[in-house]
């Protein structure tokens, strides 16, 4: 049996939990979403800790030739995709100690029989970790959506930054996958497609600080097309040091629309799932 095809096994039993519990919950359809999306923004950064700078395990669903696409596609499948939507679920349900620890056990069996199949390999990593680590998050996940409730500010600006998190960085690795659009180059790590994705990540990380700001506060167009304006430029600078190279049509002013697409739909996002918390 291909490798892809384990994947696609477990990102379909994701999608059908996802359906069931948005379905189903006994909490706010908007809460529900808005705890899978903490969770996604979350997942991602702890990715990039302990993948992107400490190599701790590789996947191998053999989809993208290159070897960091090829682990990164595997990542998405389990942190963005099948751990948010257990989280999700938890929540949803209120599910007690019990069932999280099942949930804990199921994923760390899961990673036992991908080891197995040799389609995912540690280097440092234990499957201790891995229940460790899901069981903490499943936790916080639940800390977090007692916490929306309230309504604080620091709360709804954490929000609005794990998805813009999220959503750009899944959109990042869309336009190099797919898109073929361009590379950065730092020379952090020998590997340049590790490379770009590190100091990509990092950008987005700290770029995002900025824009949860502006959408928290509800900050007008002017703001947002200032935004793009200094992107462009930064970007174009880029280019012209050498930091970054552009494939095809793409070009810093295209590629500067990115982070403005991605802020104007977290922008509506926040305002349409805010407006339903309580509902």
């Amino acid at each position: 049996m291909p490798n892809i095809t384990w994947y696609l096994i477990l990102t379909s039993g994701s999608v059908l939990l996802f359906i069931f519990t948005l379905w189903k919950s006994f909490i706010p359809r908007a809460r529900t979403l808005y705890v899978f999306l903490f969770t996604c923004g979350l997942s991602y950064i702890f990715e990039f800790v302990i993948k992107v700078l400490f190599n701790s395990y590789d996947y191998y669903p053999y989809i993208f030739n290159n070897k960091w696409y090829d682990s990164i596609f595997g990542a998405v499948v389990s942190q963005g995709i099948a751990v948010p939507t257990i989280a999700m679920c938890i929540v949803s349900f209120r599910l007690n100690v019990l069932w999280v620890i099942g949930f804990c056990l199921l994923l760390m069996g899961i990673e036992m029989l991908f080891l197995r199949l040799d389609i995912y390999v540690h280097h440092w990593w234990k499957t201790i970790y891995t229940g460790t680590f899901t069981f903490i998050g499943f936790y916080l996940a639940r800390w977090w959506d007692g916490l929306m409730l309230n309504r604080k500010q620091w709360v709804d600006w954490v929000n609005i930054y794990l998805i813009l998190v999220f959503i750009s960085n899944t959109i990042v690795y869309l336009l190099k996958t797919v898109a073929k659009s361009h590379l950065f180059h730092i020379g952090v790590f020998q590997d340049p497609v590790r490379d770009s994705v590190f100091i990509e990540a990092l950008f987005i990380f700290i770029h995002s600080i900025v824009v949860s700001f502006m959408i928290q506060r509800k900050w007008g167009w002017f703001w947002f097309i200032g935004m793009y304006l200094v992107d462009g430029i930064v970007v174009a600078l880029y280019e012209k040091i050498g930091l970054v190279q552009f494939f095809g049509f793409w070009n810093p002013a295209l590629f500067a629309c990115l982070p403005l697409v991605v802020a104007l739909l977290v922008y509506w996002v926040y305002g349409q799932l805010t407006n339903r918390l309580t509902k």
